[in-house]
């Protein structure tokens, strides 16, 4: 073809397009899936992905002779890169592990809910204790407090229940989540709420982060993949897929708190599977080993108080 640039970006484009194509021919290699609106039996669009990208960072990256540095605070969980060093495909890394720069032993708390309906068996039920104790908590605390969400669409019928009862406001993420936030930073106390916030966010000067479920992978086709990959491998997939997921995920949110020397506040944790399930010493193991805990909102606030 003659080098014209508007049919060189054509055969780009095609190629882009026809991409999810190729990847139906390789089921073993690719995960395929549809995306659109199922009450209408609309499909917007065909998805595909690799199945296993440790393969591909190898290949690509890491086999290449040059030094690669991965850095992150959360490439660790309970202490272990092995998670980290399966999903990227490292053989043998150098590994180092840095201690927080912070002293959680006089800076912050953990606050388990363990008292509150189990979500597997009543959502509903576990919602509405959550907003009652989310609001103890905002009102005996004061100040600034975040609360991280795994549903967006919870956040807002919270709003509306927490902002009839504490006096100060009550932000909720909506289209633009970077705007609630700036809401939060405004202001000398409030409260925000959204499930945008579980990373990437600075907020000094918080003296409240709940998370208030455990932050488990939702059902999805990459999530099924890896379970059925683990099931192959004879693995069970709560221990090899959902749970490192929630707890990298949980690392993440719990540290929106401290983010200055001069912070001070409470982790709280309103889902009582943290409290309950066999993994509850896997969740402790997963946050700083200086965290110590209190039993009630009155401790809490007491801590915060000083």
């Amino acid at each position: 073809l003659p080098e014209r640039p508007a049919r060189a970006t054509a055969i780009v484009q095609l190629a882009a397009a026809t991409a999810p194509l190729r990847g139906l021919l390789d089921p073993q290699g690719q995960v395929a899936w549809v995306e659109g609106d199922p009450r209408k039996r609309r499909v917007d669009q065909l998805a595909v992905t690799p199945r296993d990208l440790a393969g591909i960072f190898r290949e690509r990256l890491f086999q290449r002779q040059v030094p690669v540095i991965l850095t992150s605070a959360t490439l660790a969980t309970e202490g272990d890169f092995s998670w980290a060093q399966a999903a990227f495909g490292l053989d043998k890394p150098l590994r180092c592990l840095a201690d927080s720069p912070f002293d959680y032993a006089q800076q912050a708390r953990l606050y388990v809910a363990a008292d509150l309906p189990d979500p597997s068996r009543d959502p509903e039920a576990f919602y509405l204790a959550a907003q009652e104790r989310l609001a103890e908590l905002a009102e005996a605390l004061g100040g600034r407090g975040l609360a991280l969400f795994t549903a967006r669409r919870r956040t807002k019928a919270a709003q509306q229940a927490l902002a009839a009862r504490l006096r100060t406001p009550v932000f909720a993420q909506a289209g633009d989540a970077a705007a609630a936030l700036g809401q939060l930073q405004g202001a000398e106390a409030g409260l925000l709420l959204g499930s945008a916030y579980w990373t990437g966010v600075d907020v000094p000067g918080l003296n409240l982060v709940a998370l208030v479920k455990l932050p488990f992978p939702a059902p999805d086709p990459l999530v099924a993949a890896q379970e059925q990959a683990a099931k192959a491998r004879g693995e069970d997939p709560f221990e090899a897929v959902l749970l490192p997921s929630m707890l990298l995920k949980l690392r993440q949110g719990a540290g929106r708190l401290i983010r200055r020397e001069t912070d001070r506040g409470i982790i709280a944790i309103l889902d009582p599977r943290a409290a309950s399930r066999s993994y509850a010493e896997r969740i402790t193991a997963s946050l700083p080993e200086e965290l110590t805990t209190v039993a009630s909102v009155a401790e809490a606030a007491a801590f915060v108080r000083g």
